[in-house]
């Protein structure tokens, strides 16, 4: 084994051994919320906001199972984003309407030129909104009835600007199995959550770290984004990522960037509290990703690179080499069986697909070619989602 595979061995155990660390170490700070109960003299008013486009399919367990919470003060506020199915024809039927106070639905307005859609949408939202708290959530999501409850208890408890819940994922199709349980590898494998907790408890950490390291750390998920409005108008909103695709992931990182201005992002684990359903097939996953994967990179193509390839020869390269090895193969199939540990883990923890951890190889190798798609794409015709085409840097 000549010095080079040697070295390369021992970086991809290092970095697997990271993970493992990093996850377990996540396991610290990163909460599963649990019911509780919010006392109604003691509860704020929280607005709940969902931006709906041609989501007739989904829509009407998204809007029963927020009419279903249990937390004692909130409105719901669904915006019909130009859609051109049954979507606001549902939203009426489960008894929404332009002038109800608690189940309200308004019709979004044109896209402006330098907006992208989504943010757009949330926009709208907040300025309709009434309340001191506000979730925005997808409209193909499912909340238990005390998610709402669970989530505003520990954002005050946390004195959190913005919480994020990580939803369980529900899979059904091949391609959802493969690959939509790698984000569980990035969100809770990669991101050191512990060390933002660290820099939030104790103000001595929070001056190791600049500013864009911090930003480094942060991650949300759109799917449940609850912000305290002084915490949202204090970034700027959603104007502040008009024109990101991934104006989440970009939310999270602007609150943690503040982390050494006292500003706290909290990651909580939303398994068996909120579920969704991504994506019903593998063009509309394929459409999904291809439209995340250059955009969260903030248009760093060198980022890009070594994201991409570091992953591949990480969590791929093991399983190509083993084919090839000679006298490294026991040093490759203990890197496998590591990944294999790891995915396990993940199943276990979030109840992500077992297919998805048996067929680990091919999910990344897919989840790679949609990455190098996203970014073909970006530089073509521009990334398209729900019938909007955007050019992106």
């Amino acid at each position: 084994m000549n010095l080079f595979v040697l070295i390369y061995h021992l970086l991809v155990i290092g970095v697997l051994l990271f993970v493992l660390l990093n996850f377990l170490l996540n396991q610290l700070a990163v909460p599963r919320l649990l019911p509780r109960k919010i006392s109604p003299e003691t509860a704020p008013l929280v607005s709940i906001l969902v931006p709906a486009r041609n989501e007739e399919a989904v829509i009407e367990r998204c809007l029963h199972s927020l009419q279903a919470q249990d937390y004692p003060n909130y409105e719901i506020i669904l915006l019909d984003d130009q859609s051109s199915d049954r979507t606001a024809e549902i939203a009426r039927s489960a008894g929404f309407s332009s002038d109800s106070e608690q189940c309200r639905l308004i019709a979004g307005q044109p896209l402006p030129e330098d907006w992208i859609g989504k943010p757009w949408a949330c926009h709208q939202l907040y300025q309709a909104a009434r309340g001191e708290w506000l979730l925005f959530t997808d409209a193909d999501t499912a909340h238990a009835p005390f998610a709402l409850s669970a989530a505003v208890g520990e954002a005050m408890d946390r004195r959190a600007d913005l919480l994020t819940l990580w939803p369980e994922q529900e899979t059904k199709t091949w391609s959802e199995k493969w690959v939509i349980p790698i984000i569980y590898v990035a969100a809770a494998g990669a991101i050191p959550h512990w060390l933002l907790r660290l820099g939030q408890i104790y103000p001595q950490v929070r001056t190791f770290l600049s500013a864009k390291q911090w930003r480094g750390m942060g991650a949300a998920n759109g799917q449940y984004v609850l912000f305290s409005r002084k915490g949202y108008k204090a970034i700027g909103g959603h104007t502040a990522v008009k024109n990101h695709l991934v104006e989440d992931v970009s939310l999270g990182r602007t609150v943690a960037g503040k982390t050494r201005e006292g500003m706290i992002l909290v990651n909580c684990d939303g398994t068996g509290v909120v579920k969704t359903r991504m994506y019903q097939n593998f063009p509309q996953l394929w459409e999904g990703f291809t439209k995340n994967a250059w955009p969260i990179f903030d248009g760093n193509f060198v980022f890009f690179c070594i994201g991409l390839t570091g992953q591949f020869l990480v969590f791929v390269g093991p399983f190509i080499l083993l084919w090839f090895a000679n006298f490294s193969w026991l040093m490759i199939l203990f890197q496998i069986l590591l990944i294999y540990f790891l995915r396990i883990l993940f199943s276990l923890r979030y109840q992500t697909s077992w297919l998805g951890t048996v067929c680990h190889p091919l999910g990344y190798i897919l989840a790679t070619a949609i990455a190098i798609n996203s970014y073909v794409q970006s530089r073509r015709k521009g990334l398209t989602w729900k019938g909007r085409t955007y050019q992106v840097g």
